[in-house]
């Protein structure tokens, strides 16, 4: 006899899952066994999908955690997103909503567990779950997996990593150009490394990450007007300058939230054609990092160029002063503002992405509450045929004197009733399909 298929590891799925909603371009942690697979598993990953959506539409710009610890035969399961940027309401609403949330419940019912899902104090929302897990048999081996969140944490420190080095590089090959001690290129270093650090929080954070950079880069010359270093060494912080097109980068990117349009709550809505999409209207302004970023970079280089009271060669005088700065407003206006353009199209391919993924899920609800309305009117119109018919048999039947036919009669109409009435329950929250939010194409 052929043993019985092995259970299908759902560790994968649930990372490729995540890893489709952190590509929208929310931040995103997760922690989860390698060995998640059985019943549990499978509802595990049906409601981190229905509270993922729900933080997509009900929380845009929040930040989510997934977390799926074990604890002898129970997985105990957490979804938490934090509070949505400009303070939207993650309150619920309408079949958009309530039936994810219902949905859930019954995931966990079924498998003899319990659900909850409320407000946290500081504004978020939080799904946690406790579902039995009693796992017959050895659990699959979990195979290689991709780790998406781990993939992003990489990316953003590839980013720092690259900024640093660039600017590291360019400083020591001048400094040693110059001449100058152990001391002073180890200063360089750390001033330029930690210019760069901010950029590890840039998918958080994009616009304090913008001013961490821009104030940072203002120091420069006053170490170098206070003697922590020597006024000829402003040619090293000119790999410096490459921190400020990341960060403009990550505000063009990661800094506009977007938003849903309400979906209506009425009984029957048609399914529409698209879905709009909004944005705070404070987030519609991300070209405003490219000159943020350009005029701390120019007074910076500028100041820093001349803080021995040279430049060039000769004395700082107003005319070299306001050439340089306009030369150096130049090239970093150019290169910020391609920066900012290469975050733009990153944020519209995710908005584009957003948009499908959210027209298509309006689309399943839309036919959710058609379903719902046809499912009402069938049992109302059953309602009225039923009584009509068998209010006309009890008045033949008391008109016959037949106590007993008027009692059959009337039983016979109220069991239809009730069989009407609970096809009616049985049918008011059909299951409605989830899109996983997921995507193909990776992102830096």
């Amino acid at each position: 006899m052929d043993d019985p298929p092995a259970p299908q590891a759902m560790t994968a799925p649930i990372e490729t899952l995540i890893a489709g909603f952190g590509r929208l371009g929310r931040p995103v942690s997760v922690s989860l066994p390698a060995d998640l697979t059985g019943p549990a598993a499978e509802a595990a990953h049906g409601i981190i999908r229905e509270a993922l959506t729900n933080a997509l539409r009900y929380a845009p710009g929040a930040a989510v955690s997934v977390r799926v610890q074990r604890a002898g035969d129970t997985l105990h399961l957490t979804v938490d997103n934090g509070r949505p940027p400009g303070g939207t309401d993650t309150g619920t609403a309408g079949i958009g909503s309530g039936r994810g949330v219902e949905g859930m419940h019954r995931r966990a019912a079924v498998l003899g567990g319990r659900l909850s899902a409320g407000p946290r104090p500081d504004g978020g929302w939080r799904v946690h779950a406790v579902l039995p897990d009693a796992a017959s048999g050895p659990r699959p081996s979990p195979g290689r997996r991709r780790d998406f969140p781990r993939e992003q944490r990489i990316a953003d420190r590839a980013v720092f990593g690259s900024a640093a080095a660039v600017a590291s590089g360019v400083a020591l090959t001048k400094a040693e150009d110059a001449g100058y001690g152990a001391g002073t290129c180890l200063l360089l270093v750390s001033v330029l490394t930690l210019h760069a650090l901010p950029l590890l929080w840039r998918r958080h954070a994009p616009w304090a990450v913008l001013a961490v950079t821009g104030a940072a880069a203002l120091l420069w010359p006053v170490l170098l007007r206070g003697g922590a270093l020597p006024p000829s060494s402003a040619i090293c912080f000119l790999g410096g300058g490459i921190v400020a097109p990341a960060a403009v980068y990550a505000v063009a990117a990661y800094g506009r939230v977007l938003r849903t349009a309400p979906v209506p709550s009425g009984r029957h809505v048609p399914p529409p054609t698209a879905h709009p999409l909004t944005s705070p209207a404070g987030s519609r302004l991300s070209f405003l990092s490219v000159p943020a970023a350009v005029l701390p970079s120019a007074i910076s280089f500028t100041s820093a160029f001349a803080a021995d009271g040279t430049l060039l060669g000769d004395p700082a005088g107003p005319f070299l002063v306001l050439f340089l700065a306009c030369w150096t407003l130049f090239l970093s206006g150019l290169g910020c503002t391609a920066a900012w353009g290469a975050g733009w199209l990153m944020h519209r391919r995710r908005r584009r992405e957003l948009g499908r993924e959210d027209t298509a899920l309006t689309t399943v609800l839309s036919s959710t509450r058609a379903m719902v309305h046809g499912e009402r009117q069938r049992v109302a119109v059953g309602l009225r045929e039923t009584v009509l018919r068998q209010t006309d048999r009890m008045i033949s039947s008391a008109e016959e004197g037949s106590l007993e036919q008027v009692a059959a009669a009337t039983r016979a109409t109220l069991s239809a009733m009730r069989q009407l009435l609970g096809s009616l329950d049985a049918g008011r929250a059909p299951k409605a399909p989830r899109r996983a939010v997921v995507t193909n194409t990776p992102r830096m």
